[in-house]
């Protein structure tokens, strides 16, 4: 009697799990935090489904690739790139998790802007329906640094520096250094 009950809950959960397709759009709501996810809400929270888009726009897993872009998707994720026509999964595969997402609800479908992070820069992938559409990469900007051939001290380097060989604490090899310097100071300006 108790296998037949488990029986019908598995079978019961699955049909349900089978009847939503994962390209739903739910808002969750727990514990006063709003929340956006492809999958149902985990229990004891409220579940509103926001979208879905039409099955004449198929599920990305059941599009047919051509061999020819599978081979650049391929090198994409082995290279850590993103490529148009990748879906959410390969995505994931090459660039991993992103730093931000933006998510646009339109009658055409949804449309996501996702940002990754990087230490060189920052790629900017925009999808439509989980589908790559386009990329952009923007490289980080790194200060340059501007060095002269010849760097001479200012006027009051000079001054403190007269005022250092001057003191009455210096021998007077010390000093003759010193004054040295205040003259090749002296003669870079």
């Amino acid at each position: 009697m108790q296998a037949r009950l488990l029986v019908r809950v598995a079978l019961m959960t699955c049909s349900a799990l089978a009847s939503v397709p994962s390209w739903a759009l739910f808002k969750c709501v727990v514990d006063g935090k709003t929340e956006y996810q492809e999958r149902p809400c985990a229990g004891g929270a409220t579940q509103s489904r926001l979208r879905e888009v039409a099955p004449s726009s198929a599920a990305p897993s059941s599009v047919e690739v051509p061999a020819q872009l599978q081979g650049a998707i391929n090198a994409g994720i082995v290279g850590s790139y993103p490529v148009r026509g990748m879906n959410q999964s390969q995505l994931q595969s090459a660039l991993g998790s992103p730093s931000r997402v933006n998510v646009s609800d339109y009658a055409s479908g949804f449309q996501e802007q996702r940002i990754y992070e990087r230490p060189n820069g920052t790629f900017y992938v925009y999808t439509r329906n989980g589908i790559v559409e386009s990329s952009q990469f923007t490289e980080a900007i790194r200060p340059q640094v501007v060095q002269s051939a010849r760097s001479c001290p200012s006027a009051f380097d000079i001054k403190n520096a007269e005022v250092s060989a001057n003191s009455i604490a210096l021998s007077d090899a010390q000093r003759k250094e010193k004054l040295e310097i205040v003259q090749r100071m002296r003669e870079c300006r």
